[in-house]
């Protein structure tokens, strides 16, 4: 992927061939009526744009401050990227989202130059084909299943009816009190 990254519709024409155009542009696409019934209103104006610097970000939270600070994180650069049309692959962005769950721009700073990109890549791979990943959103959720002796996550990637999501939640809920 360029810097400049490549717009949404041309990238996914490109990768999907020209019935993407239409389903991009349909409003009762699975994807945009799933956002919808949970307050998420898919901004089609966006470019597809390397990632890498916000996987580093999350990492370094991750580590420093823990999955809440992290998930809060992940949260705003969702709303920046799906819903503002927002270019996340920005330092200047990150910093922006970074302020906004009172996350230092020094920290954003130290997770360029702590958190080397060549990990994220090697970990981002590992997942993929140690799990099967084969879309996003992806999601490993511990706990969810009904073997109580097992810790491997229950994983899916693509969009789900929430009801299946918030199924799978609850059952992580109850294993986690047990």
């Amino acid at each position: 992927m360029s810097l400049e990254g490549q717009d949404m519709e041309e990238h996914l024409v490109q990768k999907y061939g020209s019935s993407a155009r239409q389903m991009l542009h349909d409003p009762k696409s699975r994807l945009k009526l799933m956002g919808e019934a949970v307050g998420i209103h898919f901004n089609n104006n966006r470019r597809m744009v390397n990632t890498i610097q916000a996987h580093q970000l999350m990492e370094f939270i991750k580590d420093k401050y823990g999955n809440d600070k992290a998930n809060a994180l992940m949260e705003q650069l969702y709303e920046r990227y799906f819903v503002q049309a927002q270019d996340i692959s920005k330092l200047e962005t990150l910093v922006q989202v970074a302020n906004d769950v009172s996350i230092s721009g020094d920290d954003v700073q130290r997770a360029m130059v702590e958190v080397p990109s060549t990990l994220i890549l090697q970990k981002d791979r590992h997942v993929k084909q140690n799990l099967g990943v084969t879309g996003v959103p992806f999601f490993m959720i511990y706990g969810a299943d009904d073997d109580e002796d097992d810790d491997e996550p229950t994983v899916f990637s693509g969009a789900y009816p929430i009801s299946f999501i918030a199924d799978l939640l609850q059952k992580a809920s109850k294993a986690s009190t047990k």
